[in-house]
């Protein structure tokens, strides 16, 4: 976890106390910032157009900041099922979604009922071509621990 200190310009504050008396400060006021790093190596991928391509399965990601979502691509030949499963840190309610080499949505999607759940999606592909994989999540909270997506049949 890192930690940033800045401090501000002076500043006054005008505020009541508890026993209905007025209370007046001023000074310069510390701001302290605690984060923690949240590494990405598939980023960004916040667009379709910028899917990142399944070279090793599983592959791990984090959903940040809360409204991210996260593309992936991959290959597959005509005949084939496309077979994703997503294991999801305990706050996260997911959805995977597949979408065609040509960006449109095909129908095909789960949604996780409660957060945490693993998610499993099969979908026997029409045509050989690049397929893309929408992964959300439904909960809009910012992940710091990773999802797991295992990607076969491409």
């Amino acid at each position: 976890m890192g930690k940033e200190i800045w401090e501000s310009a002076p500043i006054s504050s005008l505020g009541l106390n508890g026993g209905g008396q007025t209370t007046v400060s001023a000074g310069l006021c510390p701001l302290t910032s605690n984060f923690t790093s949240v590494p990405d190596l598939h980023e960004p991928t916040t667009r379709i157009g910028q899917a990142a391509l399944v070279t090793a399965s599983p592959m791990q990601g984090y959903l940040f900041p809360g409204y991210d979502y996260d593309w992936f691509k991959v290959y597959v030949p005509a005949g084939n099922t496309l077979s994703l499963t997503l294991t999801e840190p305990a706050t996260m309610r997911g959805q995977l979604a597949v979408y065609g080499s040509d960006f449109q949505w095909l129908g095909a999607y789960r949604d996780a009922a409660n957060a945490g759940d693993t998610i499993h999606l099969n979908y026997a592909v029409p045509a050989e071509g690049m397929y893309y994989i929408r992964v959300l999540n439904h909960n809009h909270i910012g992940q710091v621990d990773p999802y797991q997506l295992t990607v076969s049949g491409g």
